[in-house]
């Protein structure tokens, strides 16, 4: 499905909090493991926002 997309562009799904389910089904990935081991990434800023809740 979405295996031809750049890597870039789920890094970018990433960053607007888009579900990793539906960023794994979008790349085929059998598994979440893999996606959110390969995308998943914490950041400052999303530190700062988990805190302000």
């Amino acid at each position: 499905m979405g295996e031809n997309l750049p890597l870039c562009t789920y890094t970018r799904l990433v960053a607007k909090n888009i579900n990793l389910v539906t960023i794994s089904e979008l790349l085929g990935h059998a598994d979440i493991t893999l996606t959110a081991k390969t995308y998943a990434r914490s950041n400052e800023g999303n530190k700062i926002r988990a805190i302000l809740v």
